[in-house]
């Protein structure tokens, strides 16, 4: 399986307040964790998109990003009258079918301010560093975790 990671550039109105060296910096991670990621989840051959949106309208505070499945897909089952909903994610590691094509199947929601303030390093054991974001980063499958950036 392999992912493919990008921002939401439409979607994202503060993508632009970004230096190049953050957007770099935070897709260079993301992709290593999706390395990580992609030795634990499945082996069909399936390519899940994730999208990364920067908004600052998005949540403020100690929240340090939002994420999670694009859309869910009615199972056709139902429970207690009601219907029974599954993220599109799930169904496509377990099927190998991408049932939205190419729209987005993961979005990862950030402001300036998370990634600037609450998701920043500057050590000069960058190596230390790294490991600890890549550890935090794999446990994505649940939440977003951490993002590296290091702009010097």
């Amino acid at each position: 399986m392999q992912f493919n990671i990008s921002f939401d550039v439409a979607g994202s109105p503060d993508l632009g307040s970004l230096m190049s060296c953050e957007q770099q910096a935070i897709l260079d991670t993301a992709n290593a964790a999706a390395t990580i990621w992609s030795w634990y989840l499945t082996p069909t051959n399936v390519t899940v998109d994730l999208t990364i949106t920067v908004d600052n309208s998005l949540f403020s505070g100690t929240t340090l990003a939002e994420g999670g499945p694009a859309n869910f897909i009615r199972t056709g089952a139902d429970f207690a009258g009601k219907h029974v909903y599954e993220s599109n994610t799930a169904v496509e590691l377990r099927t190998g079918v991408d049932r939205n094509g190419s729209s987005a199947d993961l979005d990862i929601g950030l402001t300036v301010n998370s990634i600037r303030n609450m998701m920043a390093f500057e050590t000069d054991d960058y190596a230390t560093v790294r490991a600890a974001a890549m550890t935090r980063f794999r446990s994505f499958s649940m939440r977003l975790g951490m993002i590296l950036v290091s702009c010097t």
